[in-house]
């Protein structure tokens, strides 16, 4: 039985090995199993490149140390020499501090990090050789990056600001980061495309029979590929979204969390009332604060309010933009603006699953009015004076491409912008095919905003002018 282990080992290595354009050198054996916790290692070449430095391009040599300590089999140990005293722990530790990562910075962590990474794969690729383990694979590959990942987020937090030795280590932490997403990627659609065949010859049925929202939209995604693969990138660009939602954004908690809406506007007001003098060379301010005063008024708030007015729409949409939905309606509440947070409840579906007996009464969800939600959302949306954050808000849930594409900064934005547009173009082949929605042609959507197709997309993403290096990433290309 060992033996066809070592053979199975060494052929996957030769493979390997050619597929990476090198051989072993004449005389060079591959080393066996070390140990249970061990459960691969090899002596690498002088001619044998590594993977960070094919990252970038650049050839760099190994030594003739050993490397490969399993990651997964063995957490706390994040990188090691086989054959040199086990230097550092950081996932097991959480006492990881300045003195320690200051340590960690006499080596480059991200290439050691990426060595590791190199033997966990084919540790992954070996112990995965049927065709029938293709999703547990892939999900080993996004376990291993995201390990590597979370290490290497937790060393930048605490290494010395622009330390010398740390600017590598960055561009490895963001290079996995995107390995990551794209293992995440190939397994959602694996899983997608493995799972029953969907005919789209189907989706033409009669939908007038069907009598809730909810049940249209769900008859229409079961039976058009087209439509659930859309969302499956949806799903993926959101959840890669919510993983990094703490490093792009700031709290709104830390600026203040009382539960008053514009709370330096309302002291201003009442100091007026109580008679105090106004502040020399100051504006006159908005005298009410209901939500449509300052456009009504055509006078601002306080500035401190429109400050923190700003920085709590960016989070809302940043939550938008992450499918968390629920999490944008519990803050806009914690800071006083349960007004706006019953408006994110619009967008949902209505499904009344009450069946003719009365006797039996289930909660009745969503929306029943949600065409008249749609067409105040695409106002707010398309009207200029209303702040882009806000705009972005409601066009990201009714379907307001050019409001959403205001804000969007990244490739992954742009994408997930255009991929909710087609999404929502679901409701023009409903309203030609369920007298239920006869009604919508007065949302005027555009037919470059609701007929985009997949096969297009990409091409109008690469058509949108961001920055050359964006659209130029090789990871873009290989999820593209």
């Amino acid at each position: 039985m060992g033996d066809v282990i070592q053979s199975r080992l060494n052929d996957s290595l030769a493979r390997l090995d050619a597929a990476m354009g090198s051989s072993p050198l004449p005389g060079t054996g591959r080393s066996s199993r070390a140990s249970a916790i061990r459960p691969f290692t090899f002596k690498a070449d002088a001619n044998q490149m590594d993977v960070s430095s094919m990252l970038d391009g650049t050839a760099m040599e190994f030594g003739d140390s050993r490397f490969g300590v399993s990651m997964m089999d063995s957490p706390s140990m994040v990188f090691e020499e086989v054959t040199a005293p086990v230097r550092y722990s950081i996932l097991g530790d959480n006492t990881l501090d300045n003195t320690s990562a200051a340590l960690l910075a006499q080596d480059d962590p991200g290439l050691r990090a990426t060595q590791v990474l190199f033997s966990e794969f084919v540790n992954i690729m070996v112990s995965h050789p049927s065709e029938v383990q293709v999703w547990e694979e892939l999900e080993a590959y996004e376990k291993a990056c995201s390990q590597q990942v979370d290490m290497l987020s937790k060393l930048l937090r605490m290494a010395p600001r622009h330390h010398a030795n740390f600017t590598r280590t960055e561009q490895v932490h963001q290079q996995l980061l995107n390995e990551r997403n794209t293992w995440r990627l190939l397994g959602s659609l694996y899983v997608e495309r493995m799972a029953d065949e969907c005919k789209d010859d189907d989706m033409d049925k009669d939908l007038s029979k069907l009598n809730t929202d909810q049940t249209i939209i769900d008859t229409f995604f079961d039976t058009n590929r087209t439509i659930k693969e859309a969302q499956t990138v949806i799903d993926w660009l959101e959840k890669n979204a919510a993983d990094s939602f703490d490093k792009f954004y700031d709290h709104v908690e830390y600026h203040g969390d009382n539960h008053i809406a514009y709370e330096n506007t309302l002291k201003t007001l009442k100091s007026k009332q109580a008679g105090g003098l106004p502040l020399m060379g100051a504006r006159a301010l908005v005298t009410s604060l209901d939500p449509d005063s300052s456009m009504r008024q055509g006078r601002p708030l306080h500035d401190l309010d429109q400050e923190k007015e700003l920085l709590i729409l960016r989070n809302v949409f940043a939550h938008v933009r992450s499918g968390q939905i629920e999490l944008a309606q519990d803050l806009l509440v914690r800071s006083g603006q349960q007004w706006r947070a019953a408006t994110l409840e619009g967008w949902r579906l209505h499904h009344d699953n009450n069946p003719s007996d009365p006797s039996q009464r289930n909660a009745i969800k969503g929306n029943p009015y949600r065409d008249v939600w749609k067409a105040v959302a695409w106002g707010i949306a398309s009207d200029e004076r209303v702040p882009e954050y806000e705009r972005a808000i409601y066009g990201a849930l009714c379907g307001h491409l050019g409001s959403v594409l205001n804000v969007c900064k990244a490739w992954e934005d742009v994408l997930w912008s255009y991929t909710k547009c087609f999404i929502n173009g679901v409701e023009e082949h409903l309203e030609k095919t369920s007298p239920k929605y006869c009604s919508l042609s007065h949302l005027h959507i555009k037919p470059e905003d609701v007929q985009i197709r997949v096969n297009f997309i990409f091409f109008r993403l690469d058509a949108y002018v961001l920055n050359v290096d964006i659209r130029v990433v090789p990871y873009q290309i290989i999820q593209k």
